[in-house]
């Protein structure tokens, strides 16, 4: 067939576009902290910044695929119905296909049953895009998936049909370690931030410990900033009555969701594999003296009635102080601070109100360890790699078009189309270059669309940013435009911490690897680990006891599981 020029397409480093204004927070009291000024400072200056751009070069795309050409792509869509999924109407997508002359028929789905079937029950689609190493896990992840013979390795296609790709990890270093395995090969394509700006930071943290500031005053403290000054602080909330009620009922700390997790960093460690910033080597923090300290001190805790709504991981509730659970201890006045969630402000905030109009909740930064460095427990912000990724099969027998509509994805106009939409349809430039998402005259909020299937949408959403599940460049500055005021400065102060704990979320197991620490599931290392971790804190199992702990958990391969993580950290530092 004779080629033809079909596009051109955009080949730059990619635009980090300025975070655009956000709502206001619906008549929610702000908080007066010192963390959170810090915060709404931090906001503002994000929310200035120019956009800045490097002087993009053209590359014109070669058609060698007929006119047409179907593109079959198997895609996650958690709200598809019998009848309907939002892929099929993309705007983004309609665009590209007339860009690209190619055809694109989604199939979304939402069981990862019925995609394992389709895996190994005859033709595949040409493009897959999951969460594979959640769902694939067991049999190795994305290496797994190679290995087994379902999808390809993507790197002659990158290195020689994808400009726009290239372009970014030119700028980008960091992204082509984070996406390339211990060979050199890329085997997925995932939407791609490289996280080196304190935006991108704050646009990847949603929790974060959060505390009531009217309590604080009623106690006359301040924010706590390390682990002796939280005791003190939750001490006065059990002691003194902070909610004025004439009773001691209060939760000083509502354990649920994993709450007490996000103390174990103030300790310096993770209780997972970690990177132990005293030996600078991976370590499993279950089985330290470390890990040991974080178990003392949330023991003392729980046996001083700090604690409150203390769930197991598996579910089984420990000890509640409330039958209504956190929820509604949170609402009625009864708990001084907790996990601090995404939708914290509109979840929990307005029937607080109702109950105590005096109610204020400010975010609170990560306590110090005793060297006086705030380790944040998250580990989302500290990594580039999604686990939503893509995947290109081995079924595929369009590799040029496939490559052509990806890298049109990855391109400056394509990213913007796909995660902000059109300019002057669905977002505004302001003379700063800031983006914002155009409101509703009506309704002030942002423009909303109603699908055949009844839900209600972002209108902007309408152009590509579906989910995370296709491939783009940059949609921090979106994600924070979509943010209240309150979220804005609580993400603010939640990413203003040191990240160098976190393993590197990017590091993929190999399938040999992976296996391994699959073995050591399956032998119950990980079910002992939990069991008593919970264990220690109530004082069904004595601390006198944690050496004996730690050789059981040597006995069940805690060292050989530490061996395989060390390797593969090794490997990826080496690239």
């Amino acid at each position: 067939m004779k080629k033809k020029v079909i596009a051109t397409i955009m080949a730059s480093a990619m635009c980090v576009s300025s975070l655009a204004g956000c709502g206001g927070n619906q008549g929610t009291p702000a908080s007066t902290t010192a963390a959170n000024s810090a915060a709404t400072t931090a906001a503002n200056t994000a929310t200035t910044a120019a956009a800045t751009t490097e002087a993009p070069t053209e590359a014109t795309v070669q058609q060698t695929w007929p006119d047409g050409q179907v593109i079959k792509w198997l895609i996650r869509d958690q709200q598809v119905t019998d009848d309907y999924t939002r892929y099929s109407e993309l705007k983004t997508i309609e665009m590209i296909e007339e860009e690209l002359h190619v055809d694109i028929q989604f199939e979304a789905l939402n069981d990862d049953d019925v995609v394992l079937a389709k895996l190994t029950g005859g033709q595949l689609p040409d493009i897959i895009s999951w969460k594979w190493n959640d769902f694939y896990s067991e049999k190795g992840g994305i290496p797994g998936m190679y290995a087994d013979g379902i999808s390809i390795d993507l790197t002659e296609m990158i290195n020689t049909k994808m400009p726009n790709l290239q372009a970014i990890f030119e700028k980008y270093p960091n992204v082509r370690k984070d996406m390339t395995n211990d060979n050199g090969q890329y085997l997925f394509f995932m939407r791609i931030n490289p996280m080196q700006t304190q935006q991108e930071l704050m646009a990847k943290t949603s929790t974060g410990l959060v505390i009531r500031q009217d309590w604080l005053d009623n106690v006359g403290m301040e924010v706590p900033l390390n682990m002796a000054e939280w005791y003190d602080v939750l001490t006065a909330f059990k002691t003194m009555d902070p909610n004025g009620n004439g009773e001691l009922d209060e939760i000083p700390f509502d354990a649920s969701s994993g709450g007490l997790m996000l103390f174990e960093a103030a300790f310096a460690m993770d209780a997972a594999q970690y990177i132990d910033q005293d030996t600078k080597k991976v370590d499993y923090g279950a089985r330290t003296q470390k890990y040991k300290a974080y178990l003392e001190e949330m023991n003392k805790w729980y046996s001083e009635g700090l604690i409150g709504n203390l769930y197991t991981e598996d579910g089984k509730q420990v000890k509640s102080s409330d039958p209504g659970g956190s929820d509604e201890s949170i609402i009625a006045d009864l708990v001084g601070s907790w996990k601090g969630l995404a939708n914290n402000n509109t979840k929990w905030t307005p029937k607080l109100i109702e109950k105590n109009p005096a109610a204020a909740i400010t975010p609170v930064t990560w306590p110090a360890a005793s060297n006086g460095v705030a380790y944040s427990e998250r580990s989302d912000a500290a990594t580039t790699v999604a686990s939503e990724t893509t995947l290109v099969t081995t079924d595929c027998q369009c590799l040029d078009a496939v490559a052509a509509v990806i890298d049109w994805m990855y391109s400056e106009r394509g990213s913007e189309l796909m995660t902000w939409g059109v300019e002057g349809e669905t977002f505004e430039v302001a003379a700063d270059g800031t983006k914002s998402l155009i409101k509703d005259p009506e309704t002030g909020v942002q423009k909303k669309v109603i699908l055949p299937n009844g839900k209600e949408v972002d209108y902007y959403k309408m152009y590509g940013n579906q989910s995370s599940y296709m491939p783009s460049f940059g949609n921090t500055d979106v994600d924070l435009a979509t943010r209240d005021e309150w979220y804005v400065n609580a993400s603010a102060v939640w990413a203003e911490a040191d990240f160098s704990l976190r393993y590197p979320k990017a590091i993929t197991l190999s399938a040999e690897q992976a296996e391994k620490v699959s073995a050591a599931s399956n032998a119950g290392l990980f079910d002992y680990i939990a069991e008593m971790k919970w264990k220690f804190i109530t004082g069904q199992e004595p601390l006198s006891n944690f050496d004996t702990y730690v050789a059981n958990l040597e006995r069940m391969g805690v060292s050989d599981i530490v061996a395989v993580y060390q390797q593969a950290y090794d490997n990826y530092m080496a690239k």
